[in-house]
């Protein structure tokens, strides 16, 4: 099973002709008011527990409102990649539609 979705506007993820611009990605999660761009991304390492962040204007994260989770979205060299999850597939396709592109599993299979 896939671990991960990857929102691109080729027919294979892997391809790089025709990415997705990090300025198509910003003003996308700019115009959607149920994404939020975080400019700093935590985590703690858990054998150690130092706290590691990184910085960067590529993460965008989703509340679900159903199960109240957040799922992060991240911009990748041209493409959205997101953790496979059945939670977060209807709206990784909404965004895919708004950018002109498709959801794939690790694959290149639609999803």
């Amino acid at each position: 099973m896939a671990t991960e979705f990857f929102i691109a506007k080729t027919q294979y993820w892997l391809a790089s002709e025709n990415p997705i611009t990090l300025s198509e990605w910003l003003n996308l999660c700019k115009s959607d008011p149920s994404l939020r761009v975080q400019g700093e991304l935590s985590v703690t390492n858990p054998e150690t527990g130092e706290e590691i962040k990184i910085k960067s204007p590529r993460y965008a994260f989703f509340n679900h409102p159903v199960v109240s989770k957040n799922f992060a979205f991240e911009y990748r060299s041209g493409k959205i990649a997101t953790r496979y999850n059945e939670e977060i597939l209807s709206k990784a396709k909404e965004l895919a539609a708004k950018l002109g592109a498709t959801v794939q599993d690790e694959d290149g299979e639609p999803v």
